[in-house]
């Protein structure tokens, strides 16, 4: 059986995620969850799991073009393959990342890790490599039934 790879997108990324395709050769299809979702991870991640759920069984492999959103993809069972950037916040420019109610967020959660807060200009560059199977320590690599924690995102 020939096992197929699907990306899994926040609609935010459509352009980058299309331009990334472009760059390095790759046609696979492209499911993408709704950008409103964003507004709650909660919200966010019942999508998630509801779209993971949905897959065709000839699917072997889900690239996720988007980041740990804030707790979205928190003690998620993967049912295949997946691989997911280790990132919870990358600002793309398409979304305002620097509004205080957003940066509180992101703020608490750097504060748990211990992590300093920072922003990263966006481009296509980490998704080249997700999509053409250069995963590196930039990525996690998830195997059908393992779950996602906060601790295996963020690097």
């Amino acid at each position: 059986m020939n096992q197929k790879t699907v990306i899994l997108s926040c609609s935010s990324l459509k352009d980058y995620v299309e331009a990334a395709q472009r760059a390095v050769g790759t046609a696979f299809p492209v499911i993408y969850l709704n950008r409103v979702y964003h507004r709650d991870p909660q919200e966010m991640r019942e999508h998630v799991l509801e779209e993971l759920g949905r897959l065709p069984e000839d699917v072997g492999t889900v690239l996720v073009s988007m980041g740990f959103c804030g707790g979205s993809w928190e003690d998620v069972e993967v049912p295949c393959r997946v691989v997911l950037p280790r990132i919870d916040i990358m600002d793309t420019g398409l979304n305002d990342c620097r509004r205080p109610d957003y940066r509180a967020v992101v703020q608490a959660d750097a504060d748990w890790l211990g992590a300093s807060l920072g922003y990263v200009p966006g481009g296509t560059h980490l998704l080249e490599k997700l999509f053409s199977g250069r995963w590196d320590g930039q990525f996690l690599v998830l195997e059908k039934g393992t779950r996602t924690n906060r601790e295996q995102i963020l690097i």
